[in-house]
């Protein structure tokens, strides 16, 4: 065979895997556009530090209030994921992948991952996702319905398709108003990074946010330089943000929730001591009436009450420092392993 041949038949091959790893990959990343997805493949995610998320995005903008939630981290662990209103508390399977659906309140969410090896918080993750109604609704594509390609041609057809599809999955930006004009906003995102924004006075609609829940309706003069924004579009080719709904707002604060896990070193009415795993230090653990005790049997979490613990159990806290030092913490969530 002569050697031309040879190199052909190699470069074919080696075209043909790369075509193919690229549509896995994309496939990979759309899989969660409607609100939800199977569970990720371990070996499809690379982990970083411990703990990855697959699903979903972070800065996607989500018109349902519900997201699957899922990611990869060391098999048979212990996953806390705390969201603004609700901790919950999971196990990764023996690949290390674990996925629950997750409840958002409207506007920005700060949902944070935390993994428990061997008893130990060791590894956390955050991610913002934007829930709001009232974003337009997009055109449905039928890009991921089409039959499995075969040849080249068609191959890399589906990948454009697929590469067209992410520019049109809406993105959140969030920073300080920099600059305006007549039809671009300059923000000065989270990151320190300058992001432009093109916006339209018959496709954008501007909200100043006057509450927790409530808002008003405004428009573009009302913006000024120096406001907190959260705009909500799809990204250009350029790279700027064709902006559909702008959110004046306050500036966003990353939120002090956490996680850990210990055992129970003593009890009171309305309070626990916790020595933690891996460390002599005892923290006092808070719990109010909206702290939430639960305990799993029989393949099911149920609520349990503050006198069915006892001291040396294992548990997990979900909740935020209620002082300046960290020596105490509120309970959202306790669990009992």
């Amino acid at each position: 065979m002569r050697k031309e041949v040879v190199v052909a038949i190699l470069l074919g091959g080696i075209f043909g895997l790369l075509i193919a790893f690229g549509i896995w990959r994309i496939n990979k990343i759309f899989s969660n556009s409607k609100g939800a997805s199977p569970s990720p493949s371990a070996a499809s995610l690379k982990t970083v530090a411990g703990l990855s998320i697959a699903t979903p995005n972070d800065r996607a903008v989500l018109r349902e209030s519900l997201v699957f939630f899922s990611g990869v981290t060391k098999a048979s662990s212990l996953v806390v994921i705390s969201a603004e209103t609700k901790d919950y508390i999971l196990g990764s399977d023996d690949k290390g992948e674990f996925s629950f659906e997750v409840e958002l309140t409207g506007g920005l969410n700060e949902i944070k991952a935390f993994s428990l090896a061997n008893e130990i918080v060791s590894k956390e993750k955050s991610i913002l996702i934007v829930y709001s109604s009232e974003f337009p609704p997009l055109e449905e594509t039928s890009a991921s319905e089409n039959p499995p390609s075969t040849s080249p041609g068609e191959i890399r057809e589906r990948v454009r398709e697929k590469i067209d599809q992410k520019l049109k999955s809406p993105i959140a930006i969030l920073g300080v108003v920099t600059d305006i004009a007549s039809q671009t906003i300059q923000v000065k995102d989270d990151s320190g990074e300058i992001k432009q924004l093109s916006v339209n006075k018959e496709t954008t609609t501007f909200v100043k946010s006057l509450g927790p829940k409530s808002s008003k309706s405004v428009s573009l003069p009302d913006l000024a330089i120096g406001d907190f924004i959260l705009a909500m579009g799809l990204k250009n080719g350029n790279g700027v943000l064709d902006t559909k709904r702008v959110l004046i707002t306050t500036p966003f604060v990353p939120s002090t929730r956490t996680a850990l896990t210990g055992e129970v070193a003593n009890l009171s009415k309305n309070s626990l001591e916790l020595k933690e795993s891996g460390d002599d230090k005892i923290l006092n653990i808070s719990i109010d009436s909206s702290t939430r005790i639960t305990q799993k049997n029989d393949d099911k979490v149920g609520s349990i009450k503050l006198s069915n613990l006892s001291v040396g159990d294992k548990i997990v806290i979900a909740g935020s420092p209620d002082d300046k030092k960290g020596s105490s913490i509120l309970a959202r969530r306790i669990h009992k392993i």
